[in-house]
């Protein structure tokens, strides 16, 4: 999978990259479980992945953006859709109230 790169507005203490990778990896499993396929797409065997940009701050993402098309609208505006209204895990305390940029790669794979 895709790595996320993260960027921050202050330093962060000398743990926080470990627990840096595990929210990365706990954001990545929330926008995932809050796909919805497009039917249209399912139905033509349309798969793929989008990369999306999130700007992330104590469990709350504004504004998310497509980094990386996938090919096809309709699975990029899905991804776009999940990074919007995926319930997103609150950080660790080292990393509380940073700003934090992830990419985020949303799978559409046919079951």
């Amino acid at each position: 999978m895709g790595s996320a790169a993260a960027l921050q507005h202050a330093s962060p203490p000398a743990q926080a990259p470990d627990q840096q990778s595990a929210l990365e990896e706990r954001i990545r499993d929330a926008v995932q479980a809050a796909v919805h396929y497009p039917a249209a797409a399912r139905m033509m065997g349309v798969t793929g992945r989008a990369r999306v940009r999130l700007d992330y701050r104590s469990g709350v993402v504004d504004d998310p953006s497509l980094a990386q098309s996938s090919g096809a609208p309709m699975l990029d505006h899905a991804a776009i859709s999940a990074a919007r209204t995926a319930h997103y895990p609150p950080p660790p305390p080292e990393l509380a109230g940073r700003l934090l940029r992830f990419l985020v790669w949303v799978e559409f794979r046919s079951a």
